[in-house]
């Protein structure tokens, strides 16, 4: 009887191991034949590297948030990419401590950790911080600066100006969540604006607000129109269509 064990290890090509009862490992060698054929059998049925009869290699994020509504937004979305995709992900998330005025310099020891453990380099790195009335492209320029040694695996979700303003931009999706539509936001920086508007979308459709309604960002994402989202907002657009990028190299690689 003939025993196979997939190890896998992310974006690398997958690596096959016999173990056949009864035959010590040192014998494995001496049977040469028997190994190829099987092993080439094997290649047969599973004709691609990153996906063996079905299994799909493990890729692993690294999420750097500004908060809980960014990590459920971003989460959101990758679980539903993974869904239509067939990924297979493993997701880490590391959140500033001391709120968007601590987000940069708690980005800076979020790569420095990085570069300490780089036996878990994670295949993509996403940042996620609110513009929070700053220029977009001032935020992007500093964040790179600080992301640059990783630059070639990281991707930026930077709301503009809050992520809440996300959440209400399809009002085709919030309908099909609650039954009535919101009001698409016009865009201005104002504390809090977006968190008020998003709760009173929900509260006024009939449904509980628990958590200023972030509780239903999964629902809310699951419906959204992503190709819609990518032409009618620059930030959310920019985000999605970087994430589109690696999703494609990924499928590029099964």
């Amino acid at each position: 009887m003939i025993t196979y064990l997939y190890v896998k290890k992310s974006m690398a090509k997958p690596r096959l191991f016999l173990f056949l009862n009864g035959v010590r490992s040192g014998d494995l060698y001496q049977n040469k034949k028997l190994l190829t054929k099987r092993l080439n059998q094997k290649k047969k049925d599973c004709p691609s590297s990153r996906e063996l009869c079905g299994e799909i290699l493990m890729t692993n994020i690294n999420l750097f948030v500004e908060d809980n509504g960014h990590e459920q937004f971003i989460k959101a979305v990758l679980n539903r990419l993974a869904s239509e995709f067939r990924l297979q992900l493993t997701i880490k998330s590391s959140n500033v401590r001391g709120g968007h005025g601590k987000a940069v310099s708690e980005l800076r020891e979020f790569i420095r950790d990085l570069q300490k453990d780089k036996e878990n380099i994670p295949d993509l790195i996403i940042v996620a911080i609110d513009c929070n009335c700053k220029k977009y492209s001032d935020l992007l320029k500093q964040i790179k600066i600080e992301t640059q040694i990783y630059s070639h695996f990281t991707i930026y979700a930077l709301p503009d100006p809050h992520v809440e303003r996300w959440l209400l931009l399809d009002s085709s999706a919030f309908k099909s969540v609650f039954g009535k539509g919101c009001r698409t936001p016009d865009y201005k920086c104002e504390r809090d604006r977006y968190k008020n508007l998003l709760y009173s979308a929900v509260d006024e459709a009939g449904f509980s607000v628990y958590f200023g309604g972030l509780e239903w960002t999964e629902e809310i994402v699951n419906a959204m129109n992503l190709h819609e989202m990518e032409q009618n907002d620059t930030s959310l657009g920019n985000f999605l269509k970087e994430l589109k990028k690696k999703v494609d190299e990924w499928k590029l690689k099964q």
